[in-house]
C-alpha cells in the first residue's frame, strides 16, 4: 500500500501579498512548492472551484457591482473575450470602461477564478507549462479527453482546474496537489457545506501520490481553524462525522429529520412572495396538532432570489416521521389554487438549499 499524501495548511490570513492593490491568489509558499515539484520531475494538479478570472467587477467611487440582469448574482469577467458572463444564465455583456452608474473610471476586479490563477503562473512560473480545465476550455466535444492525453503524456507540468478534476483520475506522475481554496465550498448557505467541503479536499487530495514517489498535498484558506479542514488535512473521517453529526442533531437537520424545501417562483417577485405565504399557511394550517412535530421555517427569499428572470422564495418543513411530513404536505398542497400550485417546486430531502 502507498503512503498517504502529507498535507500542510497555509493560513492566507498570515500569506497573502498585495500588488497593485489586488490580493495574490497563490501565496509563496504554494509557488516554491509548484516550483520545487516541477523541477523535480513531478507533475502538480492545482484546484480551485471557480472558473472565469474574477468574480466581481466592482467601482470602486460609488460601489457599484456588475450584476446579471436576470439572476441574483453578480457576472464574472473573463479575460480572453473582455466579457461580463452570468454563469447561471449565460448571460454576457461587453466589460464596460466606466461605471453605468456614476460613470466612474475606476473600476476594479476583486476574487479569482481559475483563468487569473493561470495568469499569475504565467507570470510567477513562466517556465512552467499549465494546462487549465474548466467548463470553458472543453465546450467542444472531446475537448477534455484531448487535455487529459497531453497531461499523461507530460506535454504539460500543470494542470489548473475546477471540480472536473477532483476525483476520478489517476496521474503516477503527480506529487503535488495545491488546493487554491479551501473555503469556496465553505461559504455556501446550506447544512451541508461543511460536509461538501471536507468531500471535496478529500477527493482532491487523492489526486497526489499515486505512483512511486510520496505524495504532498498544499492546502490555503482563510478558516484553518474550521473543523472540516482539521478533519481532511488528519484524513480522520471519524472525527469529522462526529462533529457534524453533534451539530445535525442539535438543529436538527438530516439524518435526525426529513427536510423538504419548498421554491415558489414567478417573474413578479411580490406574486411569488404571495404564494409562498400562502403555501406556508397552507402546511401550518395541515400540521394543526403536529405543528410542535412538523415544523415550518420561512418564507423567506431564496439565497439565489432571482434565477433566470424569475424571483424565488422558499421554505422549509421538516419532520422526524417521513409519513407524518408526507400526509401533511399531501393535504396541504391539495388546498392551493392551481395558479399556487403552477409556481410551485417540491424539493424533497433536499441536495442544496440555494
Amino acid at each position: 500500500d502507498r503512503p498517504l499524501p502529507t498535507i500542510s495548511l497555509i493560513d492566507m490570513r498570515r500569506e497573502t501579498t498585495w500588488t497593485d492593490g489586488l490580493a495574490e491568489t497563490l501565496s509563496q509558499p504554494l509557488v516554491e512548492r509548484l516550483g520545487q515539484h516541477v523541477a523535480a520531475g513531478g507533475q502538480v494538479i492545482l484546484f480551485l472551484n471557480r472558473r472565469g478570472f474574477s468574480t466581481v467587477l466592482l467601482c470602486s467611487k460609488c460601489g457599484e457591482v456588475a450584476r446579471c440582469d436576470h439572476c441574483d448574482v453578480s457576472l464574472t469577467y473573463h479575460r480572453p473575450d473582455h466579457s461580463l458572463r452570468c454563469h447561471h444564465c449565460d448571460l454576457r455583456r461587453p466589460t464596460p470602461e466606466f461605471c453605468p452608474q456614476c460613470e466612474g473610471t475606476e473600476i476594479f476586479l476583486r476574487g479569482a477564478g481559475t483563468q487569473k490563477v493561470e495568469a499569475e503562473l504565467a507570470e510567477r512560473l513562466p517556465h512552467v507549462r499549465v494546462l487549465r480545465m474548466d467548463r470553458d476550455t472543453t465546450r467542444r466535444r472531446g475537448a477534455h479527453v484531448h487535455l487529459l492525453r497531453d497531461f499523461v503524456e507530460k506535454k504539460a507540468d500543470l494542470l489548473l482546474g475546477t471540480q472536473m478534476v477532483a476525483k476520478g483520475l489517476d496521474f503516477p506522475s503527480v506529487t503535488l496537489v495545491g488546493i487554491v481554496s479551501a473555503d469556496t465550498a465553505l461559504t455556501l448557505p446550506d447544512f451541508r457545506a461543511s460536509e461538501r467541503a471536507f468531500q471535496l479536499l478529500t477527493q482532491v487530495s487523492g489526486r497526489a501520490g499515486r505512483g512511486e514517489s510520496p505524495g504532498e498535498v498544499v492546502i490555503q484558506t482563510y478558516n484553518p481553524e474550521h473543523f472540516s479542514i482539521l478533519c481532511a488535512i488528519r484524513q480522520n473521517y471519524e472525527e469529522f462525522f462526529s462533529q457534524e453529526m453533534a451539530q445535525r442533531r442539535e438543529l436538527p437537520y438530516p439524518p435526525f429529520a426529513h427536510l423538504v424545501n419548498l421554491i415558489i417562483s414567478d417573474e413578479d417577485e411580490a406574486v411569488a412572495a404571495g404564494s409562498a405565504r400562502r403555501a406556508a399557511q397552507a402546511v401550518i394550517a395541515a400540521a394543526g396538532t403536529n405543528a410542535g412535530q412538523t415544523e415550518v421555517v420561512g418564507p423567506a427569499p431564496c439565497p439565489l432570489a432571482r434565477l433566470r428572470g424569475r424571483w424565488r422564495h422558499h421554505f422549509l418543513v421538516r419532520d422526524a416521521s417521513r409519513a407524518r411530513l408526507t400526509a401533511v404536505l399531501t393535504e396541504a398542497l391539495g388546498k392551493l389554487t392551481p395558479e399556487d400550485r403552477s409556481r410551485l417546486t417540491v424539493d424533497v430531502d433536499a441536495v442544496t438549499l440555494l
